[in-house]
Formats: structure tokens, C-alpha cells, sequence
């Protein structure tokens, strides 16, 4: 563990520092320009996204979970929604990591209390996992709440907590490539687009009906 998180850190290092050089390189140097940049703008924002809304997921998550200990008077209520922020994060267990302690701490409060708790728990479960998470998480990447719960249990089915964690940025980033796909083909084949191929008839048509027009409108006046 120690050796990968050394060699992560130089990987980033090297990372940031040429970056912008390799990107740079791919946009003066990509067959398809356009195509390249879509890419290359998109991806960053997607990752960013991501980031963005699990934070938001997070810290929701957190709240409630601190707002829930502290209405039903579990001890330490604050500590038990920061430790909640810090283990939604991780996906699917991390809610229920959170959950469990906080049981285990409202036990010492009576089991009705420790009932109420995890019914609580049930609910904000359903709501982090079904709700709430796609929503936040998938319009952050700019992906549908349906493509966003598909992928997630697509991703848990096939790999586990790893396919949850990064099935929403995977698919995100996918979703890019056959958006830049699909521009270039309806680009190269208008012809197979009713819609593109009446535009560019239309457009033509004008171009060449205006001069005759024009002239047709100047022998009129003359």
C-alpha cells in the first residue's frame, strides 16, 4: 500500500506538470479537431462533476445523519455525521458502516431508540441510493437519473464496491465519446439524416437562389 500511494504521487506529479503539454499536442495534432476538443473540454468537467456532486452527496448525507442522531439523542451526534460525510464516499458500504455504529451508540440508549435509529437508517439508505445519489451525482456528469441507477447496479453486479464507485464517471465518459461519434457521422453521412440533409438543401437552395432573385429584383426597379 505504501509503495502504490508513492507511486500515485509521482504519476500525479508528472501528471499536472505535462499535462497540459500532451493535451496541447492531441489538439494541434488530432485528425478531427473538433471532435478532439469536445473531448478534451468534456472529460475534465465530467471528473470535476463527479467530484463536485459527491461532495454534495456528502455533506447532505452527513447533515441528515447528524440532524437524526441529534433528534433522537444519541450521544455524540455531531461526531457521528462527520464520520457519516467521511464514509459516504465510499459506496454502498459506507452508509451502512455509518449506520451500524451509529445503532451500536443508540443501544446505550435503549433498544427502542436503537429501532428508531435503524429504521432512520432504512430511510436515508433508500434515499442516498435511489434518490437522492443519482440525481445529484448524475446531473453533475450531465448523465439521465435512469443511465445514472442503470450503471450503478451495472457496475455493482460486474465489480463490486470498485464498479460503484466509478460507474457514473465511467458511463459520463462514454456518453462523451458517443456524442462526439455521433457528431462526426451525422457531420461525414448527412445524407442519412432527413433533418441535416433538408438543412443542407435548403442551404444551398438559398445560395443559389439569392443572386437570381437579386437580379431578377434589380431588372424589376431598372
Amino acid at each position: 500500500m505504501l509503495f502504490d500511494v508513492i507511486v500515485i504521487a509521482v504519476l500525479s506529479v508528472y501528471l499536472l506538470l505535462d499535462g497540459s503539454r500532451a493535451s496541447n499536442w492531441i489538439r494541434q495534432n488530432a485528425p478531427r479537431l473538433t471532435q478532439a476538443n469536445f473531448v478534451l473540454d468534456a472529460v475534465p468537467h465530467i471528473v470535476g462533476g463527479y467530484i463536485r456532486g459527491q461532495l454534495l452527496l456528502s455533506t447532505l448525507i452527513g447533515g441528515l445523519v447528524g440532524g437524526g442522531m441529534f433528534a433522537f439523542h444519541v450521544p455524540y451526534a455531531v461526531l457521528l455525521g462527520v464520520l457519516a460525510f467521511v464514509l459516504e464516499f465510499i459506496p454502498v458500504l459506507g452508509t451502512l458502516v455509518s449506520g451500524s455504529i451509529c445503532i451500536l451508540i443508540a443501544l446505550t440508549q435503549g433498544w427502542l431508540i436503537a429501532l428508531g435509529v435503524l429504521i432512520y437508517f432504512v430511510v436515508v439508505h433508500i434515499i442516498e441510493g435511489d434518490v437522492v445519489g443519482p440525481r445529484v451525482v448524475g446531473k453533475a456528469i450531465g448523465l439521465h437519473p435512469v443511465i445514472s441507477i442503470a450503471a450503478l447496479i451495472a457496475g455493482a453486479e460486474l465489480f463490486g464496491i470498485w464498479g460503484v464507485l466509478f460507474a457514473s464517471p465511467v458511463v459520463g465518459v462514454l456518453q462523451v465519446m458517443i456524442v462526439a461519434l455521433w457528431s462526426s457521422w451525422r457531420q461525414h453521412r448527412p445524407e442519412q439524416f432527413v433533418q441535416v440533409k433538408q438543412q443542407v438543401t435548403d442551404q444551398v437552395e438559398g445560395e443559389y437562389t439569392a443572386p437570381v432573385m437579386r437580379g431578377v429584383q434589380e431588372e424589376t426597379m431598372s
